[in-house]
């Protein structure tokens, strides 16, 4: 009666009922001749109800005690599917990944860029402020020159100051 109870859960869909159920079934009766079949429909209700994980560990220990079966050549095309839909999920995942590193890297370069720009900005400010001081001091030195009216000779006068001459 477990089983066939599991049974019916199994046809509705009922993943997690029929699992403990057909469970059920293998702990009440262990000499049942049904009972690779609830150990093959609980490992099935795991597949089905996404527990992937699961589902893996309990068709391997099917497989292994039913080897020749061909319940087990059926798990193991269910496990091929699931290895299948893992390593395409993996595969979304990485390149989910990828584009992400790739916006990343992207906002990282125009974030550099305006730094950079910036930078040069300030730098061709300090050099341009740097040529006006440059401007000023030669307009300053040049008011500081003093010529001559005419063609000569300077003639200037040596001072004695405290013992030397100055």
């Amino acid at each position: 009666p477990a089983f066939e109870a599991a049974w019916r859960l199994f046809n509705e869909k009922d993943w997690a009922a029929a699992r403990e159920g057909f469970l059920a079934a293998l702990n009440a009766a262990p000499e049942d001749p049904l009972r690779k079949y609830a150990e093959y429909f609980a490992a099935a209700c795991l597949f089905y109800s996404k527990h992937y994980a699961e589902f893996d560990q309990a068709a391997q220990a099917f497989c292994a005690k039913y080897p020749a079966d061909p319940l087990s050549a059926e798990l193991r095309l269910d496990q091929m599917k699931f290895e299948a839909d893992v390593r395409l999920e993996e595969g979304r995942l990485q390149l989910q990944q990828a584009q992400i590193s790739l916006n990343q890297a992207l906002q990282r370069q125009d974030a550099q860029r305006q730094i950079d720009s910036a930078e040069v900005r300030s730098l061709e400010l300090k050099i341009h402020q740097a040529r006006l001081d440059l401007d000023k001091t030669r307009h300053e030195l040049e008011k500081l020159r003093i010529t001559a009216p005419g063609p000569g000779l300077v003639v200037y006068k040596q001072a004695w100051k405290g013992g030397e001459m100055g």
